[in-house]
């Protein structure tokens, strides 16, 4: 039977407790929207979602990544892309 793997929506508490336990940050705002609010989180990535499709394969394949935008509804897309691209 093979593994299903599903997106699953966190809180900003649970998002902190994983980052402190090495969990990626994935920023998929456009840069525009980075440049007015940027997270003050260390080891973020920033790829926007209009680049993610040719950027993904800069993600690390072995860490715990948690996605992140604005209302997350991006997050939420870039999450089920990864997924379905291993």
């Amino acid at each position: 039977m093979e593994t299903q793997n599903l997106v699953k929506e966190i809180c900003p508490t649970t998002t902190q407790k994983w980052v402190k336990e090495g969990a990626l940050l994935v920023d998929v705002r456009e840069k525009e929207e980075v440049d007015l609010l940027a997270f003050d989180v260390p080891n973020i990535v920033n790829i926007p979602l209009s680049e993610f499709e040719d950027r993904f394969q800069e993600l690390p394949k072995n860490q715990e990544m948690v996605m992140v935008c604005k209302s997350g509804g991006r997050s939420l897309r870039a999450a089920g892309f990864l997924i379905n691209h291993g």
